[in-house]
């Protein structure tokens, strides 16, 4: 997979494979936020200071996440891999990727916050290193659900041979 960064005019691409990656999430309760967006709420994040990774196979567009960049890290959220294309490490590099531009860039950390009842997500970032720094409850549409903030120190991202 090449990984590239994406631009404004790449906005529905990313708002297309965040939606077909959080599709699943549509009967949820509560349901992704993510379903929300549109390729110009996407294309105004980009414009107005977001940043987003996407993975290529070939012409294909298989994985994207979006972040923004902080005094002291790289929060990264909307991790998008569609179903068809998980199970291929995609997640792994785009975050290997973003772990990279962390060190280029001087920062301390990379961090992103999840639904801590999706296990598996919660897996994949204890997996690559992340530990929960704190689970706070949010009340999301009349519901309460618990999200964890995961980070990863600067000084424990090891560089895979991905290139940006």
């Amino acid at each position: 997979m090449n990984v590239y960064y994406a631009t404004p005019d790449d906005a529905t691409i990313v708002c297309t494979l965040m939606h077909d990656a959080f599709a699943e999430y549509k009967h949820a309760t509560p349901s992704s936020s993510a379903l929300l967006e549109t390729p110009d709420s996407v294309r105004e994040g980009l414009n107005g200071g977001e940043k987003a990774l996407i993975g290529m196979e070939g012409d294909k567009p298989v994985a994207m996440l979006r972040y923004v960049i902080s005094d002291d890290d790289l929060y990264f959220f909307r991790l998008s891999v569609p179903p068809e294309n998980q199970g291929n490490g995609y997640a792994k590099k785009l975050i290997t990727a973003l772990e990279a531009e962390a060190k280029t860039l001087g920062k301390q950390s990379v961090s992103c916050r999840v639904r801590t009842a999706v296990d598996r997500n919660m897996v994949l970032y204890q997996r690559l290193g992340y530990e929960t720094e704190e689970i706070v409850t949010k009340n999301i549409q009349g519901i309460h659900i618990d999200v964890a903030t995961v980070k990863k120190p600067i000084h424990s991202l090891v560089e895979e041979g991905v290139h940006v």
